[in-house]
């Protein structure tokens, strides 16, 4: 869409550039707009119309994402739809992931290579034993499913994704493990 704007905006721009070229006289822009008019016409109506969409309240460009980037082939399934908060600061990028029990200084927003889906945590509980894959795959991100597995802990949060899923004991930590691949997406 931004380059049907752009490519828009430029024919508006040659238009102008053309009709203000010098050695051009006022009886040569009345011929040219003459056989032209239906034209200036239409192409005054499609700048009023960029204009109310580009200064319109309601337009807005936030972006939604769903926790994960792949289509889901099941239409019943429940997915949270996250909004990406509006920042002004530079975005870093971590070279290595950091996650621990607090925020603070750690990556909040972690992405998985595997299944390409965003990772959750919940702070406050653990994992009851063994988590298998298919729970994870049909049960991420519903907290309210999710709870028959874990149990409630003040020291420990639990990460998870659809393909992995650990649980942290300490404020924070640098992730090494080899079998996890997540990444920091910024933040």
């Amino acid at each position: 869409m931004s380059d049907d704007l752009d490519k828009f905006l430029e024919e508006l721009q040659d238009a102008e550039k053309k009709s203000m070229a010098p050695g051009t006289n006022a009886s040569a822009l009345n011929k040219e707009s003459m056989n032209s008019g239906a034209s200036t016409v239409r192409q005054d109506s499609l700048t009023k119309d960029l204009e109310d969409i580009l200064h319109d309240p309601e337009f807005s460009a936030t972006v939604v994402q769903s926790p994960c980037r792949r289509s889901s082939s099941n239409v019943n399934s429940i997915t949270t739809v996250y909004s990406a908060p509006r920042r002004t600061s530079v975005k870093m990028k971590c070279n290595r992931v950091r996650i621990g029990t607090i925020d603070k200084g750690n990556c909040v927003n972690v992405q998985c290579f595997k299944c390409d889906c965003r990772v959750v945590s919940f702070s406050g509980y653990t994992w009851k034993g063994k988590v298998e894959y298919l729970f994870l795959r049909n049960n991420y991100p519903d907290f309210d499913k999710l709870q028959s597995k874990l149990k409630s802990s003040k020291k420990y949060r639990v990460y998870l994704c659809q393909c992995t899923h650990l649980e942290v004991s300490e404020e924070s930590i640098v992730l090494e493990d080899p079998d996890v691949k997540w990444f920091c997406v910024r933040h």
